[in-house]
C-alpha cells in the first residue's frame, strides 16, 4: 500500500512540475510577443523623395534603440481618407505619419493627432514659424520636420547687395546696359500661387498666426488691392510670360545668365546645385515699395503621432528622433531644409533660407481652407490677365468668408 501511495504521489508531483513549467513557458512566450510588438512601429508618408531619409533614420534608430520602424509610402490622392479609415474602422493605422501643416486641423478634429509634450520644441531649437505650423487650438500637436518657402536668387555681379524693393530692381534695369544674352531682369511664374504669394502675404489674414482661428479673416482690404496692382504692373514691366516658363527652364535661364533674378521655392534652390559652382546669392523677396512689404508663405512638413494609436509614447520618441536628433541629414538626403534651426550647411548662403522661413507666414490649417491654393491660383491668373482687381479679390474673399461662417 505504501509503494502504491508513493507512486501516486510522485505522479501527481511530476504532473504539477510539468504544468508549472508549461505555464511558465506560455507566459514567457506571451511576454516576448508583447515586447516584440512594442518594439515595432509603422510610419506612413506620401512624399516619395522622403524614402531614403526615412529608411536611413529607421535603421539608425533600430541600431540605437532596438526598435524596428516600418516605413510605408501611400499615394497622396487618398492619403487622409486611408489614414482615417485604417485608424478608426480597421484599427490597423500607422503609429505615426508625415503631413503638411495645412492639413493638421482636419486630422486633429478627427482625433488622429496626439499632443507633443517634448521639451525640445522651443525657440532654442525651432523658430516661431515652425512651432506655429505644428500648433492647433493652442496645443502643440506635431513635430516640425522640414519647410518650403520662397526667396529671390540673384547674380551678385549685378547686385552687390540684396535689392530692398522691387523699385530697386526696376531702377537697375533702367540705368544698366544689359548684354544680348539677357532675356529677363526678374522672372517668376505668375500663375504659381506659391511664388506669387509674397506680394500679398503680409496683408492677407486667414486664420490668425497659427492659421486655426475662423474668426480672424481679413482678405478684401486696401493693402491687398494695392499689392495686386503692383503684382500686375511688375509682370507687365518685366514682360513675364504668364507662367509659360516652368521651374526647370527658369533655373536654366538663371544659370546661363539669361535671367538676372528669379523667385524660387526651397526645392528650386536645392536644384541649383546640379548647375555647378555658380556665383549667386539668396535673399528674401524684396518689398513692393517702401510702404508695401512682402511676406513669403511657408509650408512645414510635420511628423504626427496617431492619436488613435496604441503605441503613442514609443511613436513620440521616434517622431522626435526624426525631426530633431536626425535632422542634420535631411538636406543631404532629400534636399529639404530642416525646420530645426541650428542646422549648418556646407554652402553658407543656404543658411539664408532659414532666416527667410523665420519671417514667413504659415498657410492656414483649417479644413475650410484646404483648397486655398486652387483659389489663389485662380486669383493670380485672372489678375495677370488684366481682370478687375477689386472684383477678383472680392470674389475670392466672398468664397473664403462664406466657408468660415458655416
Amino acid at each position: 500500500m505504501k509503494n502504491k501511495y508513493d507512486r501516486k504521489t510522485a505522479a501527481f508531483l511530476l504532473f504539477m512540475v510539468v504544468s508549472i513549467v508549461l505555464c511558465s513557458g506560455c507566459g514567457k512566450q506571451e511576454k516576448d510577443r508583447n515586447v516584440k510588438e512594442q518594439q515595432t512601429l509603422t510610419l506612413w508618408y506620401s512624399q516619395s523623395n522622403m524614402k531614403d531619409y526615412l529608411e536611413q533614420a529607421a535603421s539608425a534608430y533600430k541600431d540605437k534603440y532596438q526598435v524596428t520602424i516600418t516605413c510605408e509610402y501611400k499615394e497622396n490622392s487618398s492619403y487622409l481618407e486611408e489614414l482615417y479609415q485604417s485608424s478608426v474602422q480597421e484599427e490597423n493605422g500607422p503609429d505615426l505619419y508625415l503631413l503638411r501643416n495645412d492639413k493638421l486641423g482636419r486630422v486633429c478634429m478627427e482625433g488622429l493627432a496626439a499632443v507633443n509634450t517634448s521639451k525640445k520644441y522651443d525657440n532654442k531649437h525651432y523658430c516661431d514659424t515652425a512651432l506655429l505650423a505644428a500648433e492647433y487650438q493652442n496645443s502643440l500637436m506635431a513635430y516640425p520636420l522640414y519647410f518650403n518657402t520662397v526667396c529671390m536668387l540673384y547674380h551678385a555681379e549685378y547686385f552687390p547687395a540684396p535689392p530692398a524693393t522691387m523699385g530697386a530692381v526696376t531702377a537697375f534695369s533702367e540705368k544698366t546696359e544689359l548684354g544680348e544674352n539677357t532675356q529677363y531682369i526678374l522672372y517668376w511664374d505668375m500663375n504659381d500661387y506659391f511664388c506669387s504669394y509674397p506680394f500679398i502675404g503680409n496683408y492677407l489674414n486667414i486664420g490668425g498666426n497659427a492659421g486655426d482661428d475662423k474668426s480672424k479673416v481679413s482678405i478684401y482690404n486696401e493693402q491687398v488691392i494695392c499689392c495686386l496692382q503692383q503684382f500686375q504692373q511688375l509682370g507687365q514691366y518685366f514682360a513675364v510670360d504668364g507662367g509659360q516658363m516652368q521651374a526647370e527652364e527658369a533655373l536654366t535661364a538663371f544659370a546661363e545668365g539669361r535671367a538676372l533674378c528669379i523667385l524660387a521655392d526651397s526645392d528650386m534652390v536645392h536644384q541649383m546645385e546640379s548647375y555647378g559652382e555658380l556665383q549667386y546669392q539668396i535673399c528674401a523677396v524684396p518689398d513692393l515699395n517702401e510702404e508695401l512689404k512682402s511676406c513669403a508663405g511657408a509650408y512645414t512638413e510635420l511628423a504626427v503621432v496617431n492619436g488613435l494609436g496604441f503605441k503613442q509614447e514609443q511613436a513620440a520618441e521616434f517622431a522626435q528622433f526624426l525631426s530633431y536628433d536626425y535632422a542634420e541629414h535631411l538636406y543631404e538626403t532629400t534636399g529639404h531644409f530642416a525646420a530645426r534651426r541650428d542646422i549648418s550647411y556646407q554652402k553658407q548662403e543656404l543658411s539664408e533660407m532659414y532666416k527667410i522661413y523665420e519671417q514667413s507666414k504659415q498657410f492656414p490649417k483649417l479644413p475650410e481652407t484646404e483648397d486655398l491654393n486652387l483659389n489663389l491660383n485662380v486669383l493670380f491668373a485672372n489678375v495677370r490677365k488684366g481682370s478687375d482687381i477689386s472684383a477678383e479679390l472680392q470674389g475670392f474673399a466672398g468664397k473664403m468668408e462664406i466657408r468660415m461662417n458655416k
